[in-house]
């Protein structure tokens, strides 16, 4: 579709908006019922802050020990995450793994000679099997 001609002259008179500044005095920038309504508001908005407060106070002492556990839970997690990553990291290194294997291997044998097999020392080991009663 072809837009029908206008003359160029036509283009360039075109009306300049009118702009009004605002002529009321200064400090009433807002009607009396906006300012009336925006203190109702902060009011509101201040008393639903302070109930609020009071909720989670109270919902704190209620439920204080299992939120301090699922705390504990949570951090144990993330520590047991962390230290599986860092233990998988030192196993990709080849030559390591080999060797924390035979470290915990001479370990165990240590303890093993040391506190398991004297009768004398084994009194002084903080693990006591006592015989089960048939």
């Amino acid at each position: 579709m072809v837009e029908p001609f206008v003359p160029q002259e036509q283009l360039l008179e075109t009306e300049t908006p009118q702009i009004k500044l605002g002529t009321e005095p200064a400090g009433t920038l807002a009607p009396r019922s906006y300012q009336e309504k925006s203190l109702l508001l902060g009011q509101q908005i201040t008393n639903y802050i302070e109930q609020s407060q009071q909720y989670w106070n109270d919902l704190w002492q209620a439920y204080k020990k299992p939120v301090i556990l699922l705390g504990w839970l949570v951090g144990a997690g993330i520590v047991l995450k962390l230290t599986l990553a860092v233990m998988g990291a030192i196993n990709d290194v080849p030559l390591l793994e080999p060797i924390f294997e035979l470290v915990g291997l001479g370990y165990t044998v240590w303890f093993g000679s040391r506190y398991l097999t004297r009768s004398y020392q084994r009194s002084s080991t903080p693990i006591r099997l006592e015989p089960s009663e048939r």
